[in-house]
């Protein structure tokens, strides 16, 4: 994405055989306002991959 945005796959994050399609996010030190503006373009990417 080139926004300083890491994403991951749910394995390393299971506890189970079946992993989750699920999103994880990890948060470091960020102010608010970039906190905020990375979450809106997370929240743009999940929208525009969504399957209806």
């Amino acid at each position: 994405m080139g926004c300083n945005i890491s994403v991951s796959t749910a394995e390393p994050f299971s506890t189970s055989l079946v992993v989750p399609q699920d999103l994880r996010i990890a948060l470091g030190s960020v102010t608010i306002e970039s906190l905020q503006k990375a979450l809106l373009k997370v929240r743009e990417a999940v929208e525009d991959e969504q399957y209806l």
